[in-house]
């Protein structure tokens, strides 16, 4: 069964249970599940799990019987998911989706503070990351033309040596180095906030290199700008932290993985607090 604390939509969990169902012979299908529901019409089924139509609190439990959603757990966290996909007031998104985050739990591996060295050099990463990918035993030399931009033989061997002392990379018994774990995720302490900021102007710094340097075939580059009330920058910023997991869960998935990507995301002031002046 697909684990629904993967998904942070219920229309995409409802659509992949339908079709789990439907290969295990289960009969399932919308003029069956508004027979349950008492709704005349199989095509407002349809539209409640697209998210066209609102799914009401009397629906929610026999709805969730019928898609086998069983677990108290797992019923407060789909409960969860149709709240917030059907809540207006931004507030109330904002706790919603803090109560998700919580509840989806944690993928990857933290970065501790003992291990702050990581951060030093931005290719640190890239190298950790390409060994998810590609074999490497000891040749140096290829392993720092792989890096984009490359980087020289010494600083690819200073890095192997570093990843493998902080545990971020391990040596098998046929002695091929690999990453320890696919995904890696930084604890953005408070008192990180120093160290963490240089390794962030250097990915920075090589954004614009693939700005400059890469064809528009090769990365994503993309900017909005607007306005917003501070209970609309919060609900923004637990977005783009939802948005991050929907992206590690990809990752997780990938299994054919060709080559390394960073993903800069960047959300500031352009204005100072413009309060009640921008209400007259």
């Amino acid at each position: 069964m697909n684990n629904l604390f993967d998904y942070r939509d219920y229309r995409d969990f409802l659509k992949d249970r339908i079709a789990e169902l439907k290969k295990a012979r289960v009969k399932v299908s919308c003029r069956a599940i508004a027979a349950e529901l008492g709704i005349s019409s199989a095509g407002h089924v349809s539209q409640m799990i697209n998210g066209t139509a609102v799914i009401t609190e009397t629906q929610l439990p026999k709805l969730m019987e019928l898609f086998q959603i069983t677990k108290k757990s797992e019923q407060e966290y789909f409960s969860l998911l149709v709240r917030y996909h059907q809540t207006g007031p931004m507030n109330e998104k904002r706790e919603l989706l803090r109560e998700i985050a919580g509840k989806s739990g944690k993928r990857g591996v933290k970065v501790s503070r003992d291990q702050y060295e990581f951060y030093q050099k931005w290719y640190y990463a890239a190298i950790r990351d390409i060994l998810d990918i590609a074999p490497f035993s000891g040749d140096f030399k290829s392993l720092a033309q792989m890096v984009e931009p490359a980087i020289s033989v010494q600083e690819a061997r200073s890095a192997i040596s570093i990843l493998e002392r902080l545990g971020m990379i391990i040596r098998n018994e046929k002695g091929v180095y690999q990453a320890a774990s696919k995904i890696l995720e930084a604890d953005f302490a408070e008192d990180s906030r120093v160290v963490l900021s240089g390794y962030a102007e250097a990915m920075i710094n090589q954004a614009k290199h693939a700005l400059n340097r890469m064809d528009p075939s090769e990365r994503s580059i993309s900017w909005t700008g607007f306005s917003a009330s501070e209970a609309g920058f919060d609900l923004i910023r637990d977005e783009i932290r939802l948005f991050r997991e929907r992206i590690m869960e990809i990752v997780e998935k990938d299994t054919a993985a060709s080559r390394v990507y960073h993903m800069n995301i960047h959300c500031f002031p352009l204005s100072k607090d413009l309060g009640e002046a921008s209400h007259e």
